[in-house]
């Protein structure tokens, strides 16, 4: 494994990647709170049609990211990791269900031009160190501990009393109960 992180390419996808795994899935269980809450949706289906938002904006991000973040420009990947970070704050604001769709499929987009060039990086570095399936065990080894500490802290804040959905329908006037 330490010949897979010999260089900064490597440690900057395996960490990217990770965060990005683990900002969506903090992400997705929010969301699961915040859509009753704030947006005021009463089903299941309404919640999971707010999701596919973000799906199609990675697809659309996956396509058009050859065109914007060449594999040897892949520190440029880092403008769409900022962009996806304003966006879920922007999103902290709205409580308007088309906004909201507008904003995730943004958000995804911007993901999908993270995430893509991040993977490509990470599979030839693998290819060239320690091998294909090396690499990708390591990958999934490390964004499965990023999405699992993700949930776990979310998990300790609620604990701790602070629900940032709560917070979040405060400010827009609406009230959750349990969050």
């Amino acid at each position: 494994m330490a010949r897979f992180f010999t260089t900064s390419h490597a440690r900057f996808s395996m960490l990217g990647a990770s965060i990005f795994w683990a900002a969506a899935v903090v992400l997705r269980v929010m969301m699961v709170a915040w859509a009753p809450a704030v947006l005021l949706t009463s089903s299941t289906a309404e919640i999971a049609n707010l999701t596919v938002f973000i799906a199609i904006g990675i697809a659309l991000g996956a396509f058009i990211v050859p065109w914007l973040v060449p594999i040897e420009r892949l520190r440029r990947a880092r403008v769409a990791a900022y962009v996806m970070g304003a966006l879920i704050v922007v999103l902290a604001t709205v409580n308007d269900p088309t906004l909201a769709k507008i904003v995730l499929l943004l958000i995804g987009m911007s993901g999908g031009i993270f995430v893509v060039p991040i993977n490509a990086a990470l599979q030839e570095l693998g290819h060239r160190s320690i091998g294909a399936g090396g690499a990708v065990a390591i990958q999934n080894f490390f964004e499965n501990l990023a999405m699992l500490a993700g949930t776990g802290l979310y998990t300790l804040a609620l604990g701790g009393g602070i629900d940032p959905v709560v917070a979040i329908a405060d400010r827009h006037g609406e009230r959750s109960e349990g969050g």
